[in-house]
């Protein structure tokens, strides 16, 4: 939060709950809230405007019908994102940008609930109108482990762009130069803006590409570059008999199960709320080879279940015991979702047929 005005400016942080002070003295002042910590930076990407795309995302508090806070206004400040529908409002640009931000650090008291990393910090992440769904590139962490994402520029139509401009205009030397500094731009995760979307869908879409953030840091970015390649060679997901598919029922089921696990826990694990997040899980989220339920039948036994829920007819599952950290820890060095069975077979030897058993009935 920036307390301004033309001889002074003061920043500070919000703690958790939003609330903050500034102990420098202002008669008038105005006020804007900058979406950065040590968790994530938030940015709004507009083709139209490359100084948002590259610049923190930031929005001036209302006082009234003006901005400026004088004397005693300057006392309690409260400031609320109301709900917009249209996207192409400010409105709405600040409604999601703080419904995604708050779901980051959701996210990640979700994670430590769970007993596995939390999201790496540094993400950025992109806001836009110009995509209805959310994506996990990863593109700013593989760069910073010494990664060149340059290598994707066949695959990325921004980057593309980028690479391009740069060798047009510039010498070898200065574009390799242009593109070092451009690659610290580039988006972990994007979220896209939809008319009229709900909290819910909102904070769904961010916990679950915040999923693919964490099985980043166990995958690295060589694995990460094969998924997003199957990623642009499907336009998307693809079909379960595309090549490599694999890949994205590993990465795709996992996030599906984080989301799901996420929001059981944001309901305190409430009757209702674990029925609706089994039945997703085993649904796959609308992509049935997304073997997404699996994750559950992993931990859990028909015998351990609550007496409300009933295991899946289709579903052959004799395992149990195999917890979220243990699944989470083979996500190392793991290829695709073939890999995980065997490394899972070979981990847990006195469970191996009965994991065997498992998968087939999911497809694998």
């Amino acid at each position: 939060v920036i307390a301004y005005n033309w001889f002074r400016n003061k920043s500070t942080y919000t703690d958790i709950n939003g609330n903050f002070s500034i102990d420098k003295k202002f008669r008038r002042a105005r006020i804007k809230v900058k979406y950065i910590s040590n968790k994530a930076t938030m940015r709004m990407a507009r083709e139209e405007n490359i100084y948002r795309m590259l610049s923190t995302y930031k929005t001036k508090i209302k006082n009234g019908s003006g901005y400026e806070f004088v004397n005693s206004e300057l006392n309690n400040i409260s400031f609320n994102y109301d709900y917009y529908s249209d996207i192409t409002t400010k409105g709405a640009e600040n409604w999601n940008c703080a419904v995604v931000w708050n779901s980051i650090y959701e996210g990640h008291k979700y994670a430590g609930q769970m007993g596995i990393n939390k999201p790496p910090n540094g993400l950025v992440v992109y806001l836009t109108s110009y995509l209805s769904e959310g994506a996990a590139p990863m593109l700013n962490n593989m760069g910073r482990s010494g990664y060149n994402v340059f290598k994707l520029n066949e695959k990325i139509e921004y980057l593309q762009e980028w690479y391009f401009i740069a060798a047009d205009i510039l010498t070898p030397t200065l574009t390799l130069t242009l593109l070092a500094v451009l690659q610290k731009e580039t988006p972990d995760i994007v979220i896209g803006m939809e008319d009229s979307r709900l909290f819910e869908e909102v904070e769904g879409m961010t916990i679950h590409e915040l999923g693919h953030s964490i099985h980043y840091l166990k995958a690295g970015p060589v694995f990460w570059e094969a998924e997003i390649e199957y990623i642009v060679d499907n336009d998307g997901y693809g079909t379960k008999t595309s090549t490599n598919s694999g890949i994205c029922a590993l990465t795709e089921s996992w996030a599906n199960y984080f989301q799901a696990y996420a929001y059981m826990l944001k309901n305190d694990n409430s009757q209702h709320t674990v029925l609706q997040s089994i039945e997703y899980m085993i649904g796959g989220g609308g992509f049935d080879w997304f073997p997404s339920g699996m994750y559950w039948d992993l931990f859990d036994h028909e015998s351990t279940l609550p007496a409300f829920l009933t295991e899946n007819p289709l579903i052959n599952d004799n395992v149990s015991g195999i917890t979220i950290p243990d699944v989470y820890d083979l996500f190392s060095n793991c290829s695709d979702i073939d890999d995980f069975k065997s490394k899972l077979k070979i981990n847990y030897p006195n469970q191996a047929t009965d994991i065997e058993y498992l998968f087939e009935s999911y497809g694998y």
